[in-house]
């Protein structure tokens, strides 16, 4: 199950959600709030919060957070890797498990093993890719994201 954190404020007016995965610049809505959480050191600096929340997730391996802006509300939703894996299908889960036995495979491996079409077989990939589960090695070659 995602761990989900729910916020009630929303970003400034003049910052997207993409901005928030950037450098980028910081007006609190509620400069009381942010100073006093400041002083209890409930928070470092303005502005790198969420870019924090990032590289964390990156350097336990984690997928990125998903950050949505909603009309009164900033959620911020964190996904375990064992929670991605759990939500693959069946096909993109035997791509898996080849690949934590082989290390390295090429899509006309993974294809002749699995005996899915290389089409098939890149459609997985596309997903687990996307999913931060599965990384690209060059040219036609495929690893397993620890």
């Amino acid at each position: 199950m995602p761990s989900r954190l729910a916020v009630g404020i929303s970003p400034p007016r003049h910052l997207t959600v993409d901005d928030l995965k950037r450098d980028h610049t910081s007006i609190p809505r509620n400069p009381y709030l942010a100073r006093a959480f400041y002083l209890y050191g409930y928070m470092e600096e303005w502005g790198f919060g969420t870019l924090m929340m990032i590289r964390e997730c990156r350097n336990q391996g984690s997928p990125d957070p998903v950050f949505e802006d909603l009309k009164y509300a900033f959620k911020v939703t964190l996904l375990s890797k064992q929670y991605l894996i759990e939500a693959t299908s069946e096909g993109e889960k035997e791509v898996l498990k080849v690949l934590r036995a082989k290390k390295v495979a090429t899509v006309r491996e993974l294809a002749l093993i699995l005996g899915k079409s290389e089409r098939t077989v890149r459609r997985y990939l596309t997903k687990l890719i996307e999913r931060g589960l599965v990384k690209r090695l060059g040219r036609g070659k495929y690893t397993l994201l620890s």
